[in-house]
Protein backbone atom coordinates (compact mmCIF):
# COMPACT_ATOMS: atom_id res chain seq x y z
CA UNK A 1 0.00 0.00 0.00
CA UNK A 2 3.01 2.45 0.74
CA UNK A 3 4.58 1.65 -2.36
CA UNK A 4 0.95 2.19 -4.46
CA UNK A 5 0.95 6.01 -2.67
CA UNK A 6 4.08 6.99 -3.34
CA UNK A 7 3.51 6.01 -7.39
CA UNK A 8 0.53 8.06 -7.14
CA UNK A 9 2.23 10.79 -5.42
CA UNK A 10 5.24 10.52 -7.71
CA UNK A 11 2.78 10.50 -10.88
CA UNK A 12 1.05 13.87 -9.79
CA UNK A 13 4.13 15.41 -8.93
CA UNK A 14 5.41 14.41 -12.94
CA UNK A 15 1.88 15.86 -13.79
CA UNK A 16 1.92 19.02 -12.43
CA UNK A 17 5.43 19.48 -13.07
CA UNK A 18 4.48 19.36 -16.77
CA UNK A 19 2.79 22.53 -16.45
CA UNK A 20 5.05 23.99 -13.74
CA UNK A 21 4.03 28.01 -13.83
CA UNK A 22 0.73 29.46 -12.14
CA UNK A 23 -1.89 28.73 -14.03
CA UNK A 24 -5.49 31.24 -14.20
CA UNK A 25 -8.46 30.10 -15.51
CA UNK A 26 -11.05 32.71 -15.88
CA UNK A 27 -14.06 31.82 -15.40
CA UNK A 28 -17.32 33.90 -16.56
CA UNK A 29 -19.57 34.38 -14.03
CA UNK A 30 -23.13 36.26 -13.40
CA UNK A 31 -26.31 36.36 -11.58
CA UNK A 32 -27.80 33.84 -13.54
CA UNK A 33 -24.93 31.39 -14.35
CA UNK A 34 -22.81 31.41 -10.79
CA UNK A 35 -21.15 28.49 -12.09
CA UNK A 36 -22.40 26.20 -8.73
CA UNK A 37 -21.76 22.97 -9.60
CA UNK A 38 -18.14 23.65 -11.08
CA UNK A 39 -17.13 25.80 -8.04
CA UNK A 40 -18.65 23.02 -5.82
CA UNK A 41 -16.43 20.23 -7.45
CA UNK A 42 -13.12 22.72 -7.83
CA UNK A 43 -13.23 23.50 -3.65
CA UNK A 44 -13.04 19.58 -3.46
CA UNK A 45 -10.28 18.77 -5.62
CA UNK A 46 -8.55 22.33 -5.84
CA UNK A 47 -5.68 21.12 -3.29
CA UNK A 48 -4.54 18.47 -5.61
CA UNK A 49 -3.71 21.26 -8.48
CA UNK A 50 -2.25 24.04 -6.49
CA UNK A 51 -0.74 25.55 -9.98
CA UNK A 52 -4.14 26.03 -11.14
CA UNK A 53 -6.26 28.86 -10.11
CA UNK A 54 -9.90 30.19 -10.73
CA UNK A 55 -10.60 33.13 -11.26
CA UNK A 56 -14.30 34.91 -11.38
CA UNK A 57 -14.59 37.43 -14.47
CA UNK A 58 -18.63 38.98 -13.80
CA UNK A 59 -20.98 39.18 -16.79
CA UNK A 60 -24.11 40.82 -17.57
CA UNK A 61 -27.12 38.21 -18.12
CA UNK A 62 -27.73 40.41 -21.19
CA UNK A 63 -28.31 38.69 -24.81
CA UNK A 64 -25.74 41.13 -26.82
CA UNK A 65 -22.84 40.85 -23.85
CA UNK A 66 -24.10 36.73 -23.82
CA UNK A 67 -23.10 37.03 -28.09
CA UNK A 68 -20.12 38.25 -27.78
CA UNK A 69 -18.56 35.94 -24.89
CA UNK A 70 -20.19 33.51 -26.96
CA UNK A 71 -18.04 34.53 -29.92
CA UNK A 72 -14.68 35.19 -27.91
CA UNK A 73 -14.52 32.85 -25.14
CA UNK A 74 -10.36 32.06 -24.50
CA UNK A 75 -9.73 35.97 -24.84
CA UNK A 76 -11.50 37.77 -21.43
CA UNK A 77 -13.10 34.80 -20.32
CA UNK A 78 -11.94 31.49 -20.72
CA UNK A 79 -15.12 29.57 -19.48
CA UNK A 80 -18.66 29.68 -18.54
CA UNK A 81 -20.86 27.42 -16.88
CA UNK A 82 -24.43 26.88 -18.20
CA UNK A 83 -27.08 25.38 -20.23
CA UNK A 84 -25.50 23.10 -22.78
CA UNK A 85 -28.49 23.88 -24.71
CA UNK A 86 -28.26 27.15 -25.19
CA UNK A 87 -27.47 27.95 -28.96
CA UNK A 88 -25.70 30.67 -28.71
CA UNK A 89 -22.92 28.75 -27.30
CA UNK A 90 -23.21 25.41 -28.50
CA UNK A 91 -22.34 27.23 -31.95
CA UNK A 92 -19.37 28.13 -31.98
CA UNK A 93 -17.97 26.08 -28.56
CA UNK A 94 -17.13 23.02 -27.03
CA UNK A 95 -18.73 22.15 -23.92
CA UNK A 96 -18.18 19.54 -21.13
CA UNK A 97 -21.50 17.95 -19.56
CA UNK A 98 -21.55 18.06 -15.67
CA UNK A 99 -25.50 18.38 -14.44
CA UNK A 100 -29.42 18.53 -15.00
CA UNK A 101 -31.02 21.52 -13.65
CA UNK A 102 -34.54 21.41 -13.17
CA UNK A 103 -37.40 23.67 -15.00
CA UNK A 104 -40.25 24.95 -12.54
CA UNK A 105 -42.85 27.82 -12.49
CA UNK A 106 -41.79 31.36 -10.99
CA UNK A 107 -45.38 31.65 -8.70
CA UNK A 108 -45.56 35.68 -7.43
CA UNK A 109 -45.97 35.87 -3.68
CA UNK A 110 -49.43 37.40 -4.13
CA UNK A 111 -50.16 35.02 -6.88
CA UNK A 112 -53.81 32.42 -6.58
CA UNK A 113 -51.02 29.54 -6.61
CA UNK A 114 -48.28 30.79 -4.55
CA UNK A 115 -49.34 28.57 -1.56
CA UNK A 116 -48.97 25.26 -3.34
CA UNK A 117 -46.16 22.74 -2.74
CA UNK A 118 -46.17 21.93 -6.36
CA UNK A 119 -47.98 22.79 -9.40
CA UNK A 120 -50.25 20.58 -11.81
CA UNK A 121 -50.85 20.89 -15.04
CA UNK A 122 -54.82 21.81 -14.93
CA UNK A 123 -53.61 24.41 -11.89
CA UNK A 124 -52.29 25.93 -14.92
CA UNK A 125 -55.22 26.22 -17.14
CA UNK A 126 -56.05 30.02 -18.24
CA UNK A 127 -52.87 31.25 -17.14
CA UNK A 128 -49.75 32.42 -19.16
CA UNK A 129 -46.83 31.33 -18.66
CA UNK A 130 -43.62 33.70 -19.97
CA UNK A 131 -40.69 32.28 -21.50
CA UNK A 132 -37.37 33.03 -23.26
CA UNK A 133 -37.05 32.83 -26.77
CA UNK A 134 -36.39 29.75 -28.03
CA UNK A 135 -34.28 30.55 -30.90
CA UNK A 136 -32.24 32.65 -27.76
CA UNK A 137 -32.45 30.05 -25.02
CA UNK A 138 -33.08 26.54 -25.90
CA UNK A 139 -34.25 25.92 -21.95
CA UNK A 140 -37.46 26.89 -23.33
CA UNK A 141 -37.90 24.28 -25.78
CA UNK A 142 -38.50 20.98 -23.62
CA UNK A 143 -41.68 22.89 -21.74
CA UNK A 144 -42.71 24.40 -25.55
CA UNK A 145 -42.85 20.65 -26.36
CA UNK A 146 -44.38 18.91 -24.00
CA UNK A 147 -47.34 21.75 -23.39
CA UNK A 148 -48.42 21.42 -27.08
CA UNK A 149 -51.12 19.33 -26.31
CA UNK A 150 -52.49 21.76 -23.61
CA UNK A 151 -54.08 25.09 -25.32
CA UNK A 152 -55.49 25.64 -22.21
CA UNK A 153 -52.22 26.95 -20.48
CA UNK A 154 -50.99 30.08 -23.17
CA UNK A 155 -47.46 30.82 -23.97
CA UNK A 156 -46.12 34.04 -24.63
CA UNK A 157 -42.10 34.57 -25.19
CA UNK A 158 -39.98 36.89 -23.84
CA UNK A 159 -37.05 37.93 -25.98
CA UNK A 160 -34.59 37.23 -23.31
CA UNK A 161 -35.22 35.71 -19.67
CA UNK A 162 -33.18 37.59 -17.09
CA UNK A 163 -33.24 39.37 -13.55
CA UNK A 164 -35.50 42.77 -14.98
CA UNK A 165 -37.63 40.29 -16.82
CA UNK A 166 -38.14 38.20 -13.85
CA UNK A 167 -38.81 41.66 -11.66
CA UNK A 168 -41.33 42.54 -13.87
CA UNK A 169 -43.60 39.75 -14.15
CA UNK A 170 -43.38 39.12 -10.29
CA UNK A 171 -44.55 42.64 -9.94
CA UNK A 172 -47.40 41.74 -12.75
CA UNK A 173 -48.11 39.07 -10.52
CA UNK A 174 -47.46 36.86 -13.94
CA UNK A 175 -45.87 33.00 -14.22
CA UNK A 176 -42.56 32.66 -16.07
CA UNK A 177 -40.54 29.53 -16.27
CA UNK A 178 -37.72 29.43 -14.64
CA UNK A 179 -34.37 27.21 -13.71
CA UNK A 180 -34.48 25.84 -10.28
CA UNK A 181 -30.96 27.15 -9.34
CA UNK A 182 -32.41 30.84 -9.86
CA UNK A 183 -34.92 30.60 -6.92
CA UNK A 184 -32.09 33.52 -5.13
CA UNK A 185 -32.82 35.88 -7.64
CA UNK A 186 -36.85 36.04 -6.64
CA UNK A 187 -36.91 38.03 -3.40
CA UNK A 188 -40.87 38.63 -4.42
CA UNK A 189 -41.58 35.31 -5.72
CA UNK A 190 -40.86 31.96 -5.08
CA UNK A 191 -40.28 28.95 -6.98
CA UNK A 192 -42.38 25.92 -7.54
CA UNK A 193 -42.08 22.73 -8.95
CA UNK A 194 -44.60 21.39 -11.65
CA UNK A 195 -45.61 17.76 -11.89
CA UNK A 196 -43.41 17.37 -15.21
CA UNK A 197 -40.16 16.12 -15.13
CA UNK A 198 -38.29 18.09 -17.39
CA UNK A 199 -34.54 19.49 -17.02
CA UNK A 200 -31.93 20.78 -18.95
CA UNK A 201 -28.52 19.49 -19.21
CA UNK A 202 -25.31 22.08 -17.84
CA UNK A 203 -22.07 21.91 -18.20
CA UNK A 204 -18.99 23.93 -19.30
CA UNK A 205 -18.43 26.29 -22.10
CA UNK A 206 -15.45 26.67 -23.65
CA UNK A 207 -13.56 27.80 -26.76
CA UNK A 208 -13.37 25.37 -29.78
CA UNK A 209 -10.03 26.22 -30.03
CA UNK A 210 -9.01 26.31 -26.61
CA UNK A 211 -5.45 27.15 -25.12
CA UNK A 212 -3.02 24.26 -23.94
CA UNK A 213 -4.03 25.43 -20.46
CA UNK A 214 -7.49 25.22 -20.86
CA UNK A 215 -7.92 22.09 -22.23
CA UNK A 216 -5.03 20.89 -19.55
CA UNK A 217 -8.45 22.51 -17.28
CA UNK A 218 -10.95 20.13 -19.53
CA UNK A 219 -8.94 17.36 -18.84
CA UNK A 220 -8.59 17.18 -15.05
CA UNK A 221 -12.30 17.84 -14.62
CA UNK A 222 -13.12 15.36 -17.00
CA UNK A 223 -11.10 12.62 -14.91
CA UNK A 224 -12.38 13.86 -12.00
CA UNK A 225 -15.64 13.60 -12.73
CA UNK A 226 -15.28 10.03 -13.23
CA UNK A 227 -13.77 9.49 -10.37
CA UNK A 228 -17.35 10.22 -8.92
Amino acid sequence: MKFISQSRRILQEARNKAYPEEIQIRLGVSLMNPGNELLHLWKKIAHKYPHIHLSMVPFKDDADEIIQISEHLGEQIDIVFCCCVFNLWAEKNQSLYMAEHALCIAVPNDHPLSGKSILELRDLFGYTLYMSNPEKAANSIPVAEYLKPYPQIRIQYDDYTDYTTLSKHSVNNQLTVIEAGWVSMLPMAKAIPVEWDLTVPYGVFYSRHPSQMVHYFIQILKKEMQKS
